[in-house]
């Protein structure tokens, strides 16, 4: 306190601010506020930074019952979509084809393109734990919208 104080007391001797300290102080403090309400913001909005859309139930059932590019079709991906269920396979599907499920963005789209390239495909849903940037809820809002249908496991025979 005697800081604060002896602070005090010189600013009295001086006298008022000048025109040039008092603009300074006002950037100051605006500064502040919006540094104060970006950080809010990035809080409470996280999709507005990273590009990740949230999805309401009806916005996800009009994506999942839309018709799936030819590339990301394999034959599991069309034996979920004749039973009514169009589920995105997630071995099959490029970059942008996963932009279209619930939460994610064109930035968690290309880490599961990249890992799948370094890793191999994916065995369960599960296994999407791996990517950064995924989580359990994140799982749990794919469900209903993504599958993993595993490669063919080598046999040359149907």
């Amino acid at each position: 306190m005697p800081l604060l104080r002896d602070l005090a007391r010189r600013l009295n001797e001086r006298g008022p601010f000048t025109k040039a300290e008092r603009a300074l102080l006002m950037a100051l403090a605006a500064f502040t506020l919006v540094s104060a309400a970006v950080a809010a913001a990035h809080s409470l909005f996280p999709e507005m930074f990273y590009g990740e859309p949230t999805f309401n139930a009806a916005e996800k059932h009009e994506l999942t019952s839309a018709p799936l590019p030819a590339s990301t079709q394999t034959s599991g991906a069309e034996e979920s979509k004749e039973s009514g269920n169009a589920l995105l396979n997630l071995n099959a599907a490029d970059a942008e084809a996963l932009q279209q499920l619930p939460g994610i963005g064109p930035v968690l789209a290309q880490r599961i393109v990249n890992w799948r390239n370094e890793y191999g495909q994916f065995e369960t849903l599960e296994d999407l734990l791996m990517v950064e940037g995924i989580g359990e809820k994140r799982i749990e809002q794919l469900r209903a919208a993504a599958q993993v249908v595993p490669a063919e496991s080598g046999s040359a025979s149907e």
